[in-house]
């Protein structure tokens, strides 16, 4: 979309950046992470009763694993870059917060 508005293609060779530059565009895959870890913080906060916090907790156990790769969650991400005591950082540490926050949106 950002190459029609333009008026530029790929034999160019322009890269996203510059486009995002000249459309001053934000990149909607950054947006959606800085939200997501933002969601993640205020889950963290929440009262342990609350719905959203108690999916986000949930483990299903039920039966027999099946077979092949498990299935992303969608915290997967945020344990790999805060660590699974992710919910105490949120909840303590606002410091250590944004710097993981920094670091989840380097890792696109």
């Amino acid at each position: 979309m950002e190459r029609i508005m333009t008026g530029t293609s790929l034999r160019e060779r322009k890269t996203n950046d510059w486009l995002r530059k000249l459309t001053r565009l934000s990149d909607v895959v950054r947006l959606y992470r800085q939200r997501k870890w933002r969601w993640a913080q205020r889950i963290a906060r929440m009262d342990e009763d609350r719905w959203a916090r108690r999916v986000t907790e949930w483990q299903p156990r039920i039966g027999k694993r099946g077979r092949g790769r498990p299935k992303k969650r969608w915290r997967d991400e945020i344990v790999k870059i805060a660590g699974v005591n992710w919910m105490a950082i949120a909840r303590n540490d606002k410091g250590r917060w944004r710097q993981l926050e920094e670091e989840f949106l380097r890792r696109l």
